[in-house]
């Protein structure tokens, strides 16, 4: 191979390999109605252990249904939300699965672009077309405190029967939760 043409193959080699890590960093950084970075909801908690390379430690006992969990993972924080899956064929609970997953990172960002810090007029205009439900916070309906004014706003995906939830504090974005959608929602 001459140097001009083995020159130029290096070149294009590693411009493709560069974009490709990049794509690949910011796909793990990037939020839908079925994941938050690495973790899609309905994974099993061991799907989930093998993703972070570390033994999980869920309740083991027959009166919890529900467990959450806080982890680092590539140095961001989050909070996994678990629920018992349940076996009609077997009659019986087999397992944990991936109800939920959270993040406070500012990292993090839905396709459009919306993550922590973000207002709340900036999520209502992204998705101004989308199903949207928003909630105050109970806290704040009976101090009825305007200075600390918590809302959450559900952005609804009924095909997947999923939901990004943006919880709000003073009009900005702090947390992002992806999970299964509500009944009621």
């Amino acid at each position: 191979m001459h140097k001009p043409a083995f020159l130029s193959f290096f070149i294009f080699l590693s411009t493709f390999c560069g974009q490709r890590t990049y794509a690949q960093q910011d796909s793990l950084r990037t939020i839908t109605t079925m994941r938050m970075g690495v973790f899609r909801v309905q994974t099993s908690s061991v799907e989930i252990e093998k993703i972070i390379d570390q033994k999980l430690k869920l309740r083991d006992t027959k009166e919890y249904y529900i467990d959450t969990i806080p982890v680092i993972h590539e140095g961001v924080n989050y909070d996994l939300y678990f629920t018992k899956t349940w076996n009609e064929n077997a009659n019986a609970y087999v397992g944990w699965e991936l109800y939920g997953v959270s993040s406070t990172n500012v990292s993090f960002k839905t396709r459009s672009g919306i993550g922590i810090g973000d207002t709340k007029e900036m999520l209502l205009k992204t998705y101004d077309q989308m199903n949207i439900n928003i909630y105050n916070d109970w806290n704040f309906l009976e101090k009825g405190d305007a200075k600390g004014k918590v809302q959450f706003i559900n952005l609804l995906d009924y095909d997947g029967y999923t939901t990004i939830t943006f919880e709000t504090v003073d009009r900005k974005i702090v947390r992002i939760v992806v999970s299964i959608m509500e009944e009621g929602c």
